[in-house]
């Protein structure tokens, strides 16, 4: 997957040569696809560091390598990630981006959820401790269509 962004970034670099028309590029290719991928598997914090760095290498230098080129970002990358409204350029903070989506899915677990997905984490996680009388798991089963 990576391989697969960095050529649609090779591509886009082409036509886009500043630094703010690669920002934009990196929040509207990378940001939905990494979204995507999250959801399914969550990252660990060292590959979000290589992948944020890979980012920025994108966005000032063109290149989406983890290893820094020669050169230098000419603003911090705090100022950097701020909003365009607020004096910064809009780069992506994957991590923040990471704490969002795991903030929205919390909260949609929590609303949606109900004793028989409780049942179906509590096995997924192999939690043992966990005793659940009464309820089974039927396959093609929907809650509330009881005969």
């Amino acid at each position: 997957m990576t391989q697969q962004l960095r050529i649609t970034l090779r591509l886009a670099c082409v036509k886009s040569l500043t630094e703010d028309q690669r920002a934009t590029m990196a929040a509207a290719v990378i940001i939905p696809k990494m979204m995507f991928v999250f959801r399914h598997a969550w990252p660990s914090t060292e590959w979000l560091r290589q992948l944020q760095r890979s980012i920025n290498n994108f966005v000032w230098f063109g290149g989406f390598e983890r290893d820094k080129p020669g050169g230098r970002a000419w603003i911090a990358v705090d100022i950097a990630m701020l909003l365009r409204r607020d004096g910064g350029m809009a780069v992506p903070d994957i991590r923040a981006e990471c704490m969002a989506l795991a903030a929205t899915e919390v909260a949609r677990w929590a609303t949606t959820s109900d004793s028989t997905m409780a049942v179906i984490g509590s096995i997924l996680l192999d939690d043992v401790n966990v005793f659940h009388s009464g309820i089974y798991i039927t396959v093609n089963h929907v809650p509330g269509t009881e005969r």
